[in-house]
């Protein structure tokens, strides 16, 4: 059985997907699609974190209804193509997703361990955990399927 001891640095994901804080909801929501991923680190023109923008954040962002800090995350693919193509959402989609995306980054550093990160994500109810450096510099990110493939491994 593998231990949760290990360092993030030999479980995470190193080939992050990121937008700028300027991209349009759209543009976000294309590039989850095209990478077949659950969110995104969203960085300042400087190339530090700035917030992560989630398929959820993508629905409520064209969803006529009012979010709560309380609502689970909640996501749905066939959600995310109506939002890149229904033209009743022409609104959202072009507006920056520095507007929707969750400004409280979560991280951890690369020496904390797997056992940290499912504890972190399982206390905030997140999906995953920015890996930061002592500068802010984006190193990776740990997902809960990662946690989960690391376990079962």
């Amino acid at each position: 059985m593998p231990t949760l001891d290990v360092p993030l640095s030999t479980v995470m994901t190193r080939d992050v997907v990121t937008v700028l804080s300027t991209a349009t909801v759209e543009q976000a929501v294309r590039a989850m699609l095209e990478q077949n991923v659950l969110g995104l680190a969203v960085e300042d023109a400087a190339g530090s974190v700035v917030g992560v923008f989630s398929m959820t954040d993508a629905l409520w962002a064209t969803s006529t209804s009012e979010r709560s800090e309380s609502d689970d995350s909640f996501y749905d693919a066939a959600a995310l193509l109506r939002i890149v193509r229904e033209p009743k959402t022409l609104e959202a989609k072009e507006l920056p997703v520095s507007r929707f995306m969750n400004q409280r980054v979560v991280s951890l550093g690369p020496d904390a361990t797997v056992a940290e990160a499912a504890r972190t994500m399982a206390e905030r109810r997140i999906h995953r955990v920015l890996v930061l450096d002592e500068k802010k510099k984006l190193l990776g990110v740990v997902a809960a399927l990662d946690v989960c493939r690391h376990v079962t491994s």
